[in-house]
């Protein structure tokens, strides 16, 4: 017992003793430590006193100074116009004073309760817009406006987008009346030959920026950009009628057609008769006559192939006026896709626009449509004056045939140019039917394609 009492009081003893010596160590590096950060403070000092022999004092750190933002001068509306003419204010906002105060007097009421953006004038919310509609920079819209930021810019275009968007009407493709009209404009162009027709329909690639979902590669086309397969269908004076931009660029033109609502109006809706020209990228369908396929075809059929196309280029006429009248086409558009979609039906009826008012200065108001309204002196005082001023050579000459001699009904034809009964005639071969009965019509009415009347002349007379 005694042993054990002395071992254990012999341990106790050498770990009192090994923790004064571990605490005797942690004063010295303390110590060391205190001297170590006392020796590097001095030698700042020291370095500090040799750069600046004026103070011995440490310059203290200034605060970082905030950006000053500078106030910009917000535009004034009535001096710019009365700076630009008719002539300039057109090629900047490609439409007419007139139009332009048409357009303000419209939006201003659906503009009246936005939250964001009352500050800015409604005059120079639609001056951003068609400025960059028409081709301009985002940021030299931003200094000429006198707007703040690009945000404020993007939530004035999206507020004068939806009200434009309200405003702006489609022309009915549902009602007879429209058919009727847009009928005799093509017949007219095909001599009474083709009628029945009630649009060209093609697409058009809207170049956009890669986009952010998850199928964004669907978007790259097959001529290596992204853009969105645009479906339009116009009549005789290159007005859209109708337009659906919801499929990704790479989707063909005939599949982009039959995911859409004009589809099923066409094939369930629209009365026999009535049919829409197109290309051969759409398969021969119920009342989309295409033209016939195959080189060194019959002249019958070479001559039908060269009228169908003098009325399906008016949508390729169509397209190439729009791009060339809104510049933002000719770059990527960096939007939201929805919104995309809205610019372009926008772009588009403001395009309708345009031509109705040259129809209303240079043609006849029965060839206006009834989606836009009024202003009919003005305009055409407006254009008048743009022509004399600044187009050389005589004035447009106005088609003066009346409407009466070239019908603006259905076409209609038998079914004996299919074999078989009604009810096994499949959509194929009732387009066929339609189609060759166009053919036989346009035979009957003596048009010929222009290259085979005078190859047919040079052999008379050689002859």
């Amino acid at each position: 017992i005694g042993v054990k009492l002395f071992v254990s009081q012999h341990n106790c003893h050498l770990n009192l003793l090994n923790l004064e010596i571990i605490m005797m160590q942690h004063r010295k590096h303390k110590l060391f430590d205190e001297e170590y950060n006392q020796l590097r403070k001095e030698r700042r000092l020291n370095v500090l006193k040799q750069l600046n022999n004026d103070s011995l004092e440490v310059r203290e750190r200034k605060p970082r100074l905030k950006a000053h933002r500078i106030n910009k001068c917000r535009m004034n509306w009535e001096d710019r116009m009365q700076n630009l003419t008719n002539y300039e204010f057109r090629r900047r906002y490609k439409v007419t004073k007139a139009r332009f105060t048409w357009l303000c007097t419209k939006i201003k009421p659906l503009l009246e309760d936005t939250y964001r953006g009352t500050n800015i004038p409604v005059e120079l919310k639609l001056s951003m817009t068609l400025r960059y509609m028409a081709g301009g920079h985002i940021l030299d819209i931003i200094d000429m406006h006198g707007v703040r930021s690009e945000t404020s810019f993007y939530t004035c275009l999206t507020q004068v987008l939806w009200a434009l968007d309200i405003v702006l009407k489609w022309p009915d493709i549902r009602s007879p009346k429209v058919w009727k009209q847009v009928s005799l404009g093509f017949s007219r162009r095909s001599q009474g030959a083709f009628h029945g027709c009630i649009g060209a329909i093609d697409g058009i690639q809207i170049k956009i920026h890669k986009p952010t979902t998850d199928n964004a590669g669907a978007y790259m086309n097959r001529k290596h950009f992204f853009a969105i397969n645009t479906q339009a269908l116009c009549d005789s004076h290159c007005r859209f009628l109708w337009f659906n931009a919801s499929t990704a660029g790479s989707t063909h033109d005939n599949l982009a057609y039959e995911a859409t609502a004009l589809k099923t109006f066409v094939d369930e809706k629209l009365p026999d008769g009535w049919w829409i020209v197109g290309d051969d990228a759409y398969s021969s369908q119920d009342k989309i006559v295409t033209p016939y396929p195959g080189q060194k075809l019959a002249d019958d059929k070479d001559s039908f192939n060269n009228w169908l196309s003098n009325s399906r280029i008016r949508i390729e006429n169509a397209f190439g006026m729009l791009v060339m009248r809104f510049g933002c086409l000719w770059r990527p558009l960096c939007l939201p896709l929805q919104m995309t979609t809205q610019l372009v039906g926008v772009m588009m009826k403001l395009h309708n626009v345009c031509v109705d008012d040259y129809l209303r200065a240079y043609g006849s108001d029965s060839e206006v449509m009834d989606s836009t309204m009024g202003l009919t002196e003005e305009v055409r005082d407006t254009y008048h004056n743009f022509r004399a001023t600044h187009v050389d050579g005589a004035s447009v000459t106005v088609n003066e045939t009346p409407y009466t001699e070239c019908p603006d009904g259905p076409f209609v034809y038998t079914t004996s140019f299919v074999l078989g009964p009604a009810e096994a005639i499949t959509r194929k071969e009732k387009t066929e039917a339609l189609r060759d009965a166009l053919m036989i019509k346009l035979k009957q009415s003596g048009l010929i394609r222009p290259v085979t009347a005078m190859a047919r002349s040079r052999a008379s007379n050689t002859k």
